[in-house]
Protein backbone atom coordinates (compact mmCIF):
# COMPACT_ATOMS: atom_id res chain seq x y z
CA UNK A 1 0.00 0.00 0.00
CA UNK A 2 3.02 2.41 0.53
CA UNK A 3 5.00 1.47 -2.37
CA UNK A 4 4.95 4.55 -5.31
CA UNK A 5 4.47 3.13 -8.46
CA UNK A 6 6.77 5.75 -10.73
CA UNK A 7 5.55 4.15 -14.40
CA UNK A 8 3.04 6.84 -15.37
CA UNK A 9 5.80 9.96 -15.03
CA UNK A 10 8.57 7.70 -16.11
CA UNK A 11 6.95 7.11 -19.46
CA UNK A 12 5.89 10.99 -19.48
CA UNK A 13 9.35 11.77 -19.45
CA UNK A 14 10.82 9.44 -21.78
CA UNK A 15 8.12 10.64 -24.11
CA UNK A 16 10.41 13.77 -25.10
CA UNK A 17 14.02 14.36 -25.50
CA UNK A 18 13.67 16.70 -22.46
CA UNK A 19 10.85 18.56 -20.73
CA UNK A 20 11.43 20.73 -17.60
CA UNK A 21 10.26 21.27 -14.29
CA UNK A 22 9.95 24.34 -12.98
CA UNK A 23 8.24 26.06 -9.89
CA UNK A 24 8.57 30.20 -9.37
CA UNK A 25 6.14 33.04 -10.31
CA UNK A 26 7.40 36.38 -11.96
CA UNK A 27 7.06 40.32 -12.27
CA UNK A 28 7.18 41.21 -16.27
CA UNK A 29 11.20 42.84 -16.54
CA UNK A 30 13.57 42.16 -18.84
CA UNK A 31 16.40 39.47 -17.24
CA UNK A 32 19.41 40.56 -16.14
CA UNK A 33 22.21 39.11 -14.08
CA UNK A 34 22.61 39.55 -10.47
CA UNK A 35 25.51 39.14 -7.78
CA UNK A 36 24.99 35.68 -6.18
CA UNK A 37 23.35 35.93 -3.05
CA UNK A 38 21.77 33.40 -0.89
CA UNK A 39 18.46 32.90 1.02
CA UNK A 40 18.03 29.87 3.90
CA UNK A 41 15.18 28.07 3.85
CA UNK A 42 13.31 27.39 7.43
CA UNK A 43 13.44 24.22 8.40
CA UNK A 44 11.08 21.40 7.18
CA UNK A 45 8.45 19.07 8.78
CA UNK A 46 8.95 15.21 9.46
CA UNK A 47 5.65 14.16 9.96
CA UNK A 48 2.47 15.01 7.89
CA UNK A 49 -1.05 15.65 8.45
CA UNK A 50 -2.89 13.86 6.25
CA UNK A 51 -2.00 9.38 5.22
CA UNK A 52 -0.39 8.63 2.08
CA UNK A 53 -3.14 6.42 0.92
CA UNK A 54 -5.33 9.97 0.98
CA UNK A 55 -3.04 11.80 -1.15
CA UNK A 56 -2.76 9.03 -3.64
CA UNK A 57 -6.45 8.63 -4.02
CA UNK A 58 -6.43 12.88 -4.31
CA UNK A 59 -4.46 12.72 -7.51
CA UNK A 60 -5.41 14.35 -10.25
CA UNK A 61 -8.40 15.94 -8.71
CA UNK A 62 -8.95 19.26 -9.91
CA UNK A 63 -9.08 22.18 -7.42
CA UNK A 64 -9.64 26.29 -7.78
CA UNK A 65 -6.46 28.07 -7.21
CA UNK A 66 -5.47 31.59 -6.40
CA UNK A 67 -2.51 33.71 -7.30
CA UNK A 68 -1.28 34.06 -4.01
CA UNK A 69 2.15 33.56 -3.19
CA UNK A 70 3.77 30.54 -1.70
CA UNK A 71 5.27 31.15 1.66
CA UNK A 72 9.20 30.42 2.61
CA UNK A 73 8.00 27.11 4.40
CA UNK A 74 6.11 25.56 1.72
CA UNK A 75 8.76 26.70 -0.63
CA UNK A 76 11.48 24.71 1.62
CA UNK A 77 9.29 21.99 2.29
CA UNK A 78 8.66 21.54 -1.77
CA UNK A 79 11.87 21.71 -2.74
CA UNK A 80 13.31 19.11 0.61
CA UNK A 81 10.76 16.72 -0.83
CA UNK A 82 12.25 16.81 -4.67
CA UNK A 83 15.76 16.76 -3.77
CA UNK A 84 16.69 17.50 -0.49
CA UNK A 85 18.93 15.61 2.29
CA UNK A 86 17.32 13.72 5.05
CA UNK A 87 19.16 15.29 7.31
CA UNK A 88 22.25 17.88 7.68
CA UNK A 89 24.32 14.40 8.69
CA UNK A 90 23.39 12.43 6.30
CA UNK A 91 24.64 11.52 2.38
CA UNK A 92 21.18 10.26 1.31
CA UNK A 93 18.75 12.40 0.12
CA UNK A 94 14.50 12.19 -0.40
CA UNK A 95 15.24 10.22 -3.82
CA UNK A 96 17.77 7.45 -4.94
CA UNK A 97 20.33 8.23 -7.47
CA UNK A 98 22.02 5.25 -10.10
CA UNK A 99 25.00 5.60 -8.52
CA UNK A 100 24.73 7.99 -6.30
CA UNK A 101 25.17 10.29 -9.58
CA UNK A 102 22.51 12.92 -8.44
CA UNK A 103 22.71 14.50 -11.90
CA UNK A 104 20.02 17.01 -11.54
CA UNK A 105 19.72 20.84 -10.98
CA UNK A 106 16.36 22.60 -9.71
CA UNK A 107 15.76 25.78 -10.43
CA UNK A 108 12.75 28.18 -9.09
CA UNK A 109 11.05 31.07 -11.25
CA UNK A 110 9.10 33.56 -8.84
CA UNK A 111 7.76 36.77 -9.38
CA UNK A 112 10.87 38.69 -9.81
CA UNK A 113 13.99 36.20 -9.55
CA UNK A 114 15.30 33.08 -10.77
CA UNK A 115 17.14 31.52 -8.05
CA UNK A 116 18.86 27.67 -8.22
CA UNK A 117 18.12 25.03 -4.93
CA UNK A 118 21.08 24.23 -3.15
CA UNK A 119 20.25 21.07 -1.51
CA UNK A 120 22.93 20.19 0.96
CA UNK A 121 22.22 23.76 2.49
CA UNK A 122 18.57 23.85 2.18
CA UNK A 123 19.32 27.14 0.65
CA UNK A 124 18.40 28.74 -2.64
CA UNK A 125 20.92 31.27 -4.73
CA UNK A 126 19.59 34.16 -6.81
CA UNK A 127 20.66 34.11 -10.03
CA UNK A 128 18.98 36.28 -12.19
CA UNK A 129 16.12 38.89 -11.50
CA UNK A 130 13.52 38.26 -14.41
CA UNK A 131 9.60 37.18 -14.93
CA UNK A 132 10.06 34.48 -17.43
CA UNK A 133 6.59 33.28 -16.87
CA UNK A 134 5.23 34.35 -20.03
CA UNK A 135 8.06 33.44 -22.47
CA UNK A 136 7.80 29.92 -20.19
CA UNK A 137 4.40 29.55 -21.01
CA UNK A 138 5.19 30.25 -24.65
CA UNK A 139 7.78 27.85 -24.61
CA UNK A 140 4.86 25.21 -23.74
CA UNK A 141 2.49 25.85 -26.29
CA UNK A 142 1.00 28.61 -24.87
CA UNK A 143 0.33 27.05 -21.47
CA UNK A 144 -1.99 29.29 -19.39
CA UNK A 145 -1.15 27.92 -15.97
CA UNK A 146 2.37 28.48 -16.27
CA UNK A 147 1.64 32.13 -16.69
CA UNK A 148 -0.72 32.20 -13.88
CA UNK A 149 0.83 30.22 -12.08
CA UNK A 150 2.43 32.05 -8.99
CA UNK A 151 5.67 29.03 -8.37
CA UNK A 152 6.75 27.13 -10.63
CA UNK A 153 10.12 24.30 -10.18
CA UNK A 154 12.52 24.12 -13.27
CA UNK A 155 14.37 20.79 -12.90
CA UNK A 156 17.17 20.24 -15.35
CA UNK A 157 19.65 17.35 -15.95
CA UNK A 158 23.23 16.43 -16.86
CA UNK A 159 23.96 12.78 -19.35
CA UNK A 160 27.61 13.81 -18.42
CA UNK A 161 26.91 13.09 -14.53
CA UNK A 162 24.17 10.95 -15.21
CA UNK A 163 26.64 8.42 -17.08
CA UNK A 164 29.51 8.99 -15.18
CA UNK A 165 30.07 5.45 -15.25
CA UNK A 166 28.10 3.43 -17.96
CA UNK A 167 27.78 6.12 -20.63
CA UNK A 168 25.42 4.49 -22.73
CA UNK A 169 22.52 3.89 -19.88
CA UNK A 170 22.80 7.63 -18.84
CA UNK A 171 20.06 9.04 -20.42
CA UNK A 172 17.64 6.31 -18.62
CA UNK A 173 19.09 7.41 -15.99
CA UNK A 174 18.49 10.94 -15.68
CA UNK A 175 14.83 10.45 -16.31
CA UNK A 176 14.04 8.07 -13.73
CA UNK A 177 16.06 10.42 -11.47
CA UNK A 178 13.55 12.98 -12.40
CA UNK A 179 10.67 10.98 -12.53
CA UNK A 180 11.33 10.36 -9.02
CA UNK A 181 11.61 13.93 -8.04
CA UNK A 182 8.97 14.97 -9.96
CA UNK A 183 6.60 12.29 -7.91
CA UNK A 184 8.10 13.48 -4.51
CA UNK A 185 6.32 17.42 -5.63
CA UNK A 186 3.20 16.30 -6.49
CA UNK A 187 2.67 14.37 -3.49
CA UNK A 188 4.06 16.93 -1.27
CA UNK A 189 2.18 19.90 -3.18
CA UNK A 190 -1.05 17.81 -2.40
CA UNK A 191 -0.83 16.89 1.07
CA UNK A 192 -0.34 20.99 1.56
CA UNK A 193 -3.52 21.26 0.21
CA UNK A 194 -1.66 22.75 -3.03
CA UNK A 195 -2.87 22.67 -6.63
CA UNK A 196 -0.21 21.02 -8.76
CA UNK A 197 -0.07 20.55 -12.25
CA UNK A 198 2.76 18.72 -14.55
CA UNK A 199 3.45 20.10 -18.34
CA UNK A 200 5.89 17.98 -20.29
CA UNK A 201 5.11 19.48 -23.63
CA UNK A 202 7.52 22.04 -24.29
CA UNK A 203 10.14 23.58 -26.59
CA UNK A 204 13.48 22.34 -24.30
CA UNK A 205 15.82 24.70 -26.65
CA UNK A 206 13.56 28.13 -25.81
CA UNK A 207 13.76 26.57 -21.97
CA UNK A 208 17.56 26.27 -22.21
CA UNK A 209 17.91 29.70 -23.54
CA UNK A 210 15.68 31.01 -20.86
CA UNK A 211 17.84 29.72 -18.01
CA UNK A 212 21.03 29.96 -19.95
CA UNK A 213 21.90 26.28 -19.29
CA UNK A 214 25.20 25.30 -20.32
CA UNK A 215 25.31 22.77 -23.40
CA UNK A 216 25.68 19.77 -20.84
CA UNK A 217 22.32 20.62 -19.34
CA UNK A 218 19.06 19.78 -20.48
CA UNK A 219 15.52 20.91 -19.16
CA UNK A 220 13.24 17.85 -18.64
CA UNK A 221 9.55 18.41 -17.18
CA UNK A 222 7.65 21.70 -15.71
CA UNK A 223 5.36 21.50 -12.74
CA UNK A 224 3.05 24.51 -11.73
CA UNK A 225 2.08 25.30 -8.26
CA UNK A 226 -0.64 27.17 -6.68
CA UNK A 227 -2.50 27.67 -3.54
CA UNK A 228 -6.07 26.64 -3.46
CA UNK A 229 -9.34 28.43 -2.60
CA UNK A 230 -10.44 26.98 0.35
CA UNK A 231 -8.19 25.43 3.21
CA UNK A 232 -8.52 22.34 2.76
CA UNK A 233 -9.86 21.51 -1.03
CA UNK A 234 -9.28 17.46 -1.08
CA UNK A 235 -11.27 17.13 1.61
CA UNK A 236 -8.43 15.32 3.72
CA UNK A 237 -9.21 13.88 7.22
CA UNK A 238 -5.94 14.76 9.71
CA UNK A 239 -4.58 11.73 11.06
CA UNK A 240 -5.42 11.22 14.64
CA UNK A 241 -3.18 10.05 17.11
CA UNK A 242 -5.06 8.67 19.68
CA UNK A 243 -7.42 5.64 17.86
CA UNK A 244 -9.39 5.68 20.89
CA UNK A 245 -10.76 8.82 20.86
CA UNK A 246 -13.49 10.13 18.79
CA UNK A 247 -12.15 14.01 18.74
CA UNK A 248 -9.49 15.50 16.68
CA UNK A 249 -6.16 15.20 17.48
CA UNK A 250 -4.81 18.43 18.99
CA UNK A 251 -0.95 17.38 18.55
CA UNK A 252 1.29 19.69 17.20
CA UNK A 253 2.83 20.48 15.02
CA UNK A 254 1.06 23.72 13.93
CA UNK A 255 2.02 26.51 12.10
CA UNK A 256 2.43 30.23 13.37
CA UNK A 257 3.58 33.50 11.89
CA UNK A 258 5.38 36.40 13.95
CA UNK A 259 5.35 40.16 12.79
CA UNK A 260 7.82 42.06 14.47
CA UNK A 261 8.85 45.26 13.36
CA UNK A 262 12.09 46.59 11.49
CA UNK A 263 13.96 48.00 13.98
CA UNK A 264 14.15 48.22 17.78
CA UNK A 265 12.21 44.77 18.51
CA UNK A 266 11.69 43.99 22.28
CA UNK A 267 14.14 41.01 22.48
CA UNK A 268 12.19 39.56 25.81
CA UNK A 269 9.20 39.31 24.47
CA UNK A 270 10.15 37.86 20.84
CA UNK A 271 12.90 35.35 22.28
CA UNK A 272 11.04 33.93 24.75
CA UNK A 273 7.95 33.52 22.44
CA UNK A 274 9.70 32.00 19.68
CA UNK A 275 11.76 29.69 22.11
CA UNK A 276 8.83 28.52 23.31
CA UNK A 277 7.04 27.65 20.50
CA UNK A 278 9.82 25.98 18.90
CA UNK A 279 10.14 23.58 22.23
CA UNK A 280 7.16 22.40 21.53
CA UNK A 281 7.04 21.65 17.62
CA UNK A 282 5.51 24.41 16.41
CA UNK A 283 6.68 25.80 12.76
CA UNK A 284 7.54 29.62 13.30
CA UNK A 285 8.08 32.26 10.18
CA UNK A 286 9.03 35.68 11.35
CA UNK A 287 7.59 38.37 8.87
CA UNK A 288 8.41 41.87 8.75
CA UNK A 289 8.38 45.35 6.52
CA UNK A 290 12.33 44.11 5.03
CA UNK A 291 14.31 41.02 4.61
CA UNK A 292 17.27 42.57 6.15
CA UNK A 293 18.42 42.03 9.35
CA UNK A 294 16.40 43.69 12.27
CA UNK A 295 18.00 44.93 15.66
CA UNK A 296 16.46 44.28 18.37
CA UNK A 297 16.23 46.72 21.12
CA UNK A 298 19.03 44.89 22.91
CA UNK A 299 21.77 44.95 20.03
CA UNK A 300 21.16 41.37 19.18
CA UNK A 301 20.33 40.45 15.18
CA UNK A 302 16.69 39.00 14.36
CA UNK A 303 16.55 37.69 10.90
CA UNK A 304 13.02 37.91 9.23
CA UNK A 305 12.15 34.78 6.63
CA UNK A 306 9.06 36.79 4.88
CA UNK A 307 7.51 39.79 4.31
CA UNK A 308 4.52 40.85 6.14
CA UNK A 309 2.51 41.45 2.99
CA UNK A 310 3.03 37.61 1.94
CA UNK A 311 1.33 36.86 4.83
CA UNK A 312 -1.85 34.37 4.39
CA UNK A 313 -4.08 33.08 7.14
CA UNK A 314 -4.78 29.84 5.47
CA UNK A 315 -0.94 28.84 5.82
CA UNK A 316 -1.07 29.07 9.96
CA UNK A 317 -3.30 28.18 13.10
CA UNK A 318 -1.98 31.81 14.28
CA UNK A 319 -0.34 35.33 14.55
CA UNK A 320 1.82 37.16 16.90
CA UNK A 321 2.59 40.78 17.23
CA UNK A 322 5.74 41.58 18.95
CA UNK A 323 6.19 45.76 18.97
CA UNK A 324 9.44 47.56 19.51
CA UNK A 325 10.34 50.54 21.45
CA UNK A 326 9.84 53.24 18.91
CA UNK A 327 6.77 55.06 19.53
CA UNK A 328 3.36 54.28 19.27
CA UNK A 329 3.23 53.44 15.85
CA UNK A 330 5.12 49.54 15.55
CA UNK A 331 4.50 49.16 12.02
CA UNK A 332 5.48 50.96 8.99
CA UNK A 333 2.13 49.73 7.15
CA UNK A 334 -0.39 49.29 10.07
CA UNK A 335 -3.13 48.99 8.19
CA UNK A 336 -1.93 46.36 6.08
CA UNK A 337 -0.99 44.28 9.34
CA UNK A 338 -4.81 44.96 11.34
CA UNK A 339 -5.93 43.90 7.63
CA UNK A 340 -3.57 40.59 8.48
CA UNK A 341 -5.04 40.06 11.94
CA UNK A 342 -8.51 40.39 10.74
CA UNK A 343 -8.34 37.56 8.44
CA UNK A 344 -7.05 35.35 10.96
CA UNK A 345 -9.48 35.88 13.13
CA UNK A 346 -12.32 35.51 10.71
CA UNK A 347 -10.44 32.00 10.05
CA UNK A 348 -10.45 30.68 13.78
CA UNK A 349 -6.82 30.99 14.01
CA UNK A 350 -5.30 32.38 17.21
CA UNK A 351 -4.04 36.28 17.88
CA UNK A 352 -1.73 36.81 20.29
CA UNK A 353 -0.63 40.52 20.69
CA UNK A 354 1.52 42.09 23.17
CA UNK A 355 2.63 45.63 25.02
CA UNK A 356 1.50 48.33 22.39
CA UNK A 357 0.20 46.06 20.13
CA UNK A 358 -3.12 45.12 20.31
CA UNK A 359 -3.85 48.88 19.06
CA UNK A 360 -3.98 46.95 15.78
CA UNK A 361 -6.18 44.62 17.52
CA UNK A 362 -8.75 47.13 17.69
CA UNK A 363 -7.65 48.72 14.30
CA UNK A 364 -8.99 45.14 12.89
CA UNK A 365 -12.23 45.83 14.85
CA UNK A 366 -12.48 42.63 16.57
CA UNK A 367 -12.17 43.14 20.31
CA UNK A 368 -16.09 44.48 20.70
CA UNK A 369 -17.13 42.59 23.95
CA UNK A 370 -14.09 40.69 24.46
CA UNK A 371 -11.41 41.21 27.40
CA UNK A 372 -8.10 42.34 26.47
CA UNK A 373 -4.96 43.85 28.30
CA UNK A 374 -2.18 46.16 26.77
CA UNK A 375 0.62 48.64 27.97
CA UNK A 376 -1.72 51.50 29.59
CA UNK A 377 -1.25 53.97 26.34
CA UNK A 378 -3.27 51.57 24.66
CA UNK A 379 -6.44 52.02 27.18
CA UNK A 380 -8.24 54.66 25.10
CA UNK A 381 -8.07 53.07 21.60
CA UNK A 382 -9.09 49.64 22.67
CA UNK A 383 -11.80 50.61 24.91
CA UNK A 384 -12.91 53.21 21.97
CA UNK A 385 -13.40 50.19 19.50
CA UNK A 386 -15.34 48.47 22.80
CA UNK A 387 -13.02 45.95 24.22
CA UNK A 388 -13.22 45.17 27.76
CA UNK A 389 -9.87 46.56 28.84
CA UNK A 390 -8.65 44.58 32.10
CA UNK A 391 -5.68 46.34 34.16
CA UNK A 392 -3.87 42.76 34.80
CA UNK A 393 -0.84 40.74 32.46
CA UNK A 394 -2.42 38.79 30.33
CA UNK A 395 -6.13 38.25 29.21
CA UNK A 396 -7.23 34.93 27.21
CA UNK A 397 -10.90 35.63 25.64
CA UNK A 398 -11.73 33.12 23.16
CA UNK A 399 -9.03 32.77 20.79
CA UNK A 400 -7.77 36.31 21.56
CA UNK A 401 -4.83 36.80 23.96
CA UNK A 402 -3.63 39.92 25.21
CA UNK A 403 -1.03 40.42 27.50
CA UNK A 404 1.39 43.69 29.24
CA UNK A 405 4.49 44.31 27.65
CA UNK A 406 8.16 43.73 28.82
CA UNK A 407 8.25 47.52 28.66
CA UNK A 408 6.02 49.87 29.92
CA UNK A 409 5.04 53.27 28.61
CA UNK A 410 8.46 55.17 29.67
CA UNK A 411 10.58 52.39 28.65
CA UNK A 412 11.03 51.02 32.03
CA UNK A 413 10.82 47.35 32.66
CA UNK A 414 7.55 46.77 34.71
CA UNK A 415 7.10 43.46 37.18
CA UNK A 416 3.49 43.47 35.44
CA UNK A 417 4.73 43.44 31.97
CA UNK A 418 7.64 40.60 32.72
CA UNK A 419 4.21 38.66 33.84
CA UNK A 420 2.68 38.48 31.34
CA UNK A 421 5.37 38.05 29.06
CA UNK A 422 6.10 34.90 30.52
CA UNK A 423 2.62 33.84 30.65
CA UNK A 424 1.63 35.13 27.23
CA UNK A 425 4.18 31.72 25.44
CA UNK A 426 2.63 29.04 27.72
CA UNK A 427 -1.12 30.13 27.74
CA UNK A 428 -0.24 30.77 23.77
CA UNK A 429 0.89 26.76 23.22
CA UNK A 430 -2.63 25.51 25.75
CA UNK A 431 -4.93 27.33 23.14
CA UNK A 432 -3.26 25.98 20.31
CA UNK A 433 -3.34 22.70 21.59
CA UNK A 434 -7.40 23.32 21.86
CA UNK A 435 -7.48 23.15 25.64
CA UNK A 436 -8.82 25.63 27.91
CA UNK A 437 -6.36 27.76 30.05
CA UNK A 438 -6.66 27.75 34.05
CA UNK A 439 -8.14 30.76 35.62
CA UNK A 440 -5.76 33.39 37.02
CA UNK A 441 -5.52 34.60 40.40
CA UNK A 442 -6.88 38.14 39.15
CA UNK A 443 -10.63 36.27 37.81
CA UNK A 444 -12.50 38.31 40.44
CA UNK A 445 -10.98 41.85 39.18
CA UNK A 446 -11.91 40.27 35.73
CA UNK A 447 -15.33 39.79 36.40
CA UNK A 448 -15.85 42.86 38.37
CA UNK A 449 -14.68 44.55 35.17
CA UNK A 450 -17.07 42.88 32.66
CA UNK A 451 -19.98 43.54 34.85
CA UNK A 452 -19.12 47.41 34.85
CA UNK A 453 -18.54 47.51 31.48
CA UNK A 454 -21.80 45.22 30.29
CA UNK A 455 -23.97 48.25 32.35
CA UNK A 456 -22.50 50.59 30.19
CA UNK A 457 -21.96 49.10 26.51
CA UNK A 458 -25.46 49.45 24.21
CA UNK A 459 -26.61 46.20 22.26
CA UNK A 460 -26.15 46.57 19.19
Amino acid sequence: MKKISILSIMLALFMGNSLALAVGSYNANARKPVSTSKIKLPATEDQGRVSLEQILKKRGKKVSSTTKNLTFFEVSQLLWAGYGYNNTDSKTRTVTSQDDAYSLSIYLATNNNIYRYLPVENAVEKIAESDIRKKLADAAKKDANIYKSTFNIIVTGSLKRAGCKIPRNANQYMLIEAGRVCQNIELQAISMGLAVKSTLNFDSKKVRALLKLDGSSDPIAVITINKTISKNAYNFEEIKTDKKSAQPSTQLPKRVVIIIPDRRVIEKEYSNIISTLRLVGVSVDVACSTLNEVRGDRGNIIRPNMLIRDIRSSDYDGIVLIGGTTGKKQYKDESLVARIVRDFYNDGDIVGALGRTPELLAMAGIVRNIRVTSDLSQRRELKRAGAIWIDSPIEVSDKIITAKGYVSGGGISSGDGLSGVNRFAGDYVIVLQGKDVPERDYDKDRRHSLRNHLRTESFN
